[in-house]
Formats: structure tokens, sequence, C-alpha cells
């Protein structure tokens, strides 16, 4: 269900998925030195939830948040890896004679890493910014900064935690021809 208005958009999507011979990381011997896992169909799965999103736009600003709720099993009752329950987000843009500032914020509750449940990643928010200028002739300079607080956060197991990536900065200039 979507309502658009002239300033502000709301979405609201409920769904349900079931999959059959799931094609998964199925887990056939986990140690403290290694996990083995290979590529396989496993158990069936069902995943149900809700969609919430919502955009509003002021004058040279514009908003959006967004929340997802998935829960998502195998018919087994254990949880299908690296889906959190949930999800968030939510930017706030500036636009106006061609500069282009947003910043934003994703957030993603706890998961789990294996289809046996025995790995948990816990869950974490980064916090990114963009900016962009145009200049004459097609040209633009941006610039953008992910993870700006440098968290550390758990991205996997192999059985040795894997961090996600730091603090990352991109600076660059961007030509876009334009027809004629």
């Amino acid at each position: 269900m979507d309502w658009i208005g002239e300033s502000r958009r709301a979405g609201f999507t409920a769904f349900r998925n079931s999959v059959d011979d799931i094609i998964t990381n199925v887990t056939l011997s986990s140690t403290p030195a290694a996990i083995i896992r290979q590529r396989r169909n496993a158990a069936a799965a069902v995943s149900r939830g809700i969609e919430v999103d919502a955009r509003q736009r002021w004058r040279h600003f514009n908003g959006e948040i967004s929340y997802l709720y998935s829960e998502s099993r195998y018919v087994t009752l254990e949880r299908l890896p690296q889906i959190p329950k949930h999800q968030g987000s939510m930017q706030l843009t500036y636009a106006h004679r061609g500069l282009s500032i947003a910043g934003g914020l994703r957030a993603y509750s706890f998961q789990f890493e294996d289809d046996l449940n025995r790995f948990l990643l816990p869950g974490y928010v980064t916090l990114q910014w963009t900016a962009r200028q145009r200049l004459p002739r097609g040209f633009a300079v941006q610039a953008g900064l992910e993870n700006a607080l440098d968290r550390t956060y758990v991205t996997g197991f192999s059985p040795t935690p894997l961090i996600g990536a730091p603090r990352l900065w991109r600076l660059g200039m961007r030509w876009e021809s334009r027809p004629r």
C-alpha cells in the first residue's frame, strides 16, 4: 500500500515468502580451528514480515525513514543466517543550486552467521555522509564518508571474527556527458 502526496510519501508492505529446497551454506563441521560449509539445498524456509517507509520534502530538504521486520526461518525453526529481524535507516538530504549534502544512519539487529544458529553476529549502527557539487560542463566533485564513527562491527566468523570496514573516505570527480 502506498500513499503519495505533493511533498510526502508513505508505504507499507506485508509479505510472506516460502521457498522449498533453499540453497544455502550448510555447515558440515565446526571446530575451534575451522568451519567447513558447502553450498547445497537445505530445508524449506519461510520469511514473513513488514516494511514501512516514509519520505517528506521541505523546500531544499528531503527526509527519508524506513523500517523492515523480517522473521525468516527454516521449517526446522532455525533462523536463516545473515538476516536480521530488524533493519532501519534514515537520511536527511539538502539539495540546492548544484550542491547536495546527505547524512544518514543504518541500523541492524543481531543475526546468526550460520545455518545452525551457533554464531551470533551482534547488531550495529553505521553513520554515513556524502556531498556533491556540480561544476560546469557536466563535471562534479564528490566526497563520501562511510562508518563515520569508525565503529568496529563483526560481519562473520571463520571461526575467527571477521570485522566490517573501518571509516572509509572517498573523494572524486565525475563527468557525465549530456546528449545534444
